[in-house]
């Protein structure tokens, strides 16, 4: 999802759009927001940099936050 310049949104928001939405089960855990998607030169988006980008997050998230690992 794509905002509008000017606009905000928080993830309670997003999650409430879930929430009336898509099963229980589908709505994420984990909300990230980003300025701009990775996109190859014709203008697709890169999952696999989007999961890498994740993945990156999440340990960097983890390192500061022991609670975090299993």
């Amino acid at each position: 999802m794509q905002l509008h310049v000017g606009e905000m949104l928080t993830e309670e928001e997003v999650r409430d759009f879930c929430k009336n939405n898509i099963a229980y089960f589908k709505i994420p855990k984990y909300i990230r927001f980003v300025k701009t998607f990775p996109m190859t030169v014709t203008g697709k988006l890169q999952k696999f940099r989007m999961r890498e980008m994740a993945i990156e997050a999440m340990k960097d998230t983890s390192d500061r936050n022991p609670k975090l690992t299993g």
